[in-house]
């Protein structure tokens, strides 16, 4: 577990803190595990899951973000909550391609929807 790799329970908790900033499907442990160390219950999920809401892209366009970018930031965040449940598949077809569309990057939709 990542808490004995790490040393001490606050170096730990710092530790998972730090790389929950990063995009969860690279963390090389399960979120939960991660999550119960840094001792945030869940609230990052919480965050995400209202950032990929209608009020959170409006939110965002009021911040003049470029709706290219917004949707980059959906396409981010939608993965980061796929590696949670696993549902990488579903979200990639269903709502990661039509982000990359949106923000103008049709050859990376198309990359990711190809299969031989």
């Amino acid at each position: 577990m990542l808490r004995s790799r790490v040393g001490h329970k606050l170096e730990a908790k710092d530790a998972a803190r730090g790389s929950l900033k990063s995009p969860w499907w690279t963390l090389g442990f399960k979120y939960q595990e991660v999550d119960e160390i840094a001792e945030l219950k869940d609230e990052q999920i919480e965050d995400i899951k209202e950032k990929v809401t209608e009020e959170g892209r409006q939110e965002d366009l009021k911040k003049d973000k470029a709706p290219e970018q917004i949707a980059l930031d959906e396409a981010a965040f939608l993965l980061d909550l796929a590696s949670i449940d696993g549902t990488w598949d579903k979200v990639v077809e269903d709502h990661v391609v039509e982000c990359y569309v949106e923000a103008g990057l049709c050859d990376i939709a198309k990359f990711i929807l190809y299969r031989e």
